[in-house]
């Protein structure tokens, strides 16, 4: 089980590094990773992480995650019952997710973020939850791989 946990981080790691200036912004290359229980009752998958994430570490962390607690809770479910992560685990410049496309009119996607979509496929797997929430057009399609709208 480690091992599979280390091999996705590494991964994550490795993109991160490699990842052009131009899709990171500025004083934000760090990996914001999974947040939740490892068996978790549903999974929700973000689009990317914004300033407030990069700030405390985790995904959700700013007014966004506020509005998924109150859902969340409306819902009658616990976010400590969730694990939630991102589809892009480093903010994106201004949290545009656009300099991942090659076209963003067209939607044709750049390889670094296949590379995202393959780690965020890893962990699914990896986590097996019958519940995947995917919150925004981003990450229906990395959950789905029906092209974002």
């Amino acid at each position: 089980m480690t091992s599979s946990i280390d091999h996705i981080i590494n991964m994550q790691e490795e993109l991160c590094a490699s990842l052009p200036v131009r899709m990171v912004h500025p004083g934000a290359r760090k990996v914001i990773q999974w947040h939740g229980p490892m068996k978790p009752d549903m999974i929700i998958v973000m689009e990317a992480p914004g300033e407030n994430e990069v700030l405390r570490g985790y995904p959700a962390a700013g007014a966004t995650g506020q509005m998924l607690d109150e859902l969340l809770s409306n819902a009658g479910i616990e976010r400590t019952s969730c694990l939630v992560t991102n589809v892009i685990d480093v903010r994106p410049p201004n949290n545009n997710e656009e300099v991942y496309f090659i076209n963003p009119k067209q939607k044709t996607i750049r390889g670094e973020l296949q590379q995202w979509v393959n780690i965020l496929q890893a962990k699914l797997r990896f986590i097996e939850c019958s519940t995947v929430l995917a919150l925004g057009n981003l990450a229906m399609w990395a959950c789905t791989h029906f092209p974002p709208s």
